[in-house]
């Protein structure tokens, strides 16, 4: 079990953190507050029907039993689809995949659960007790919906590219139970790739937020913001209109102003 001290009163002793001492003079008081957390995880990836690690999922630890979601352990898969489940308290559980069952590019499929199976009644079991690091529980898809892969550049206009910003593809309309958007931030050289399910419409673009003054003179980024009338405004490019059907790459999308130093910070 792991031990916090977030909070204390009076006179304490904190010399020894895992042993702090609250001192008790004559007419005084004192107090030290603490909590116990286990020492437990779970790790492992979520990989998909293809066989390829699968970004952006989220899952849920469930108690045996409850289907309430109340005070579930959590955790989404990072870039190499890995993820962690920590502080488990002892017992039987359950891992739910895409707890909500919307099918979106993300997790293009319905809610699924460990080891890999779409029905509740066959879900695995993974008993915790103190102390226990489970390892390599990886939960494999059955089966999902198609998607294919947008690739491109977010650029300013005169052709710098835009690192650390948001590119998002929203769909035009979706049937019931599906999600048309998804989004994605551009690395140091302002690529960026989205998986988009199959068969979508709608229209792709890049974003940043940002305030006035904080590029030095750059009047068309002080001229949007005016326009958009915000303190801290959404700037957009201009969009590209897309119906998915196969991979794509060499999509540029540009901010309507050129690279402007940004101001350092009083």
């Amino acid at each position: 079990m792991k031990k916090w001290f977030p909070s204390y009163y009076g006179e304490t002793d904190f010399s020894d953190r895992e042993a702090p001492k609250a001192v008790l003079r004559e007419k005084s008081c004192a107090n030290v507050g603490f909590i116990f957390s286990a020492d437990t995880s779970i790790r492992g990836k979520v990989i998909g029907a293809d066989g390829r690690a699968m970004p952006n999922v989220c899952l849920d630890l469930q108690p045996k039993g409850k289907t309430v979601r109340d005070n579930w352990l959590f955790d989404c898969t990072d870039k190499q689809g890995r993820y962690e489940l920590r502080e488990i308290p002892p017992g039987a559980y359950i891992i739910v995949v895409n707890y909500q069952g919307k099918i979106s590019s993300d997790e293009p499929f319905p809610k699924a659960y460990y080891p890999g199976v779409f029905d509740r009644e066959r879900a695995g079991v993974l008993t915790i007790s103190g102390g226990d690091r489970l390892e390599d529980v990886d939960i494999h898809i059955p089966s999902q919906e198609m998607r294919n892969v947008i690739q491109g550049v977010l650029l300013f206009s005169d052709g710098r590219p835009v690192a650390n910003e948001s590119v998002e593809f929203k769909a035009e309309a979706v049937k019931e139970g599906y999600s048309g958007e998804v989004h994605t931030s551009t690395d140091a050289e302002g690529r960026f790739s989205l998986n988009v399910l199959k068969g979508l419409k709608g229209r792709i673009y890049g974003y940043m937020y940002t305030y006035s003054g904080e590029y030095l003179n750059c009047p068309q980024m002080e001229k949007l913001i005016k326009e958009k009338g915000g303190v801290v405004p959404q700037i957009e490019t201009i969009p590209i209109d897309l119906e998915v059907t196969a991979d794509l790459q060499g999509v540029n999308l540009i901010f309507p102003f050129p690279y402007c130093v940004k101001a350092k910070r009083k």
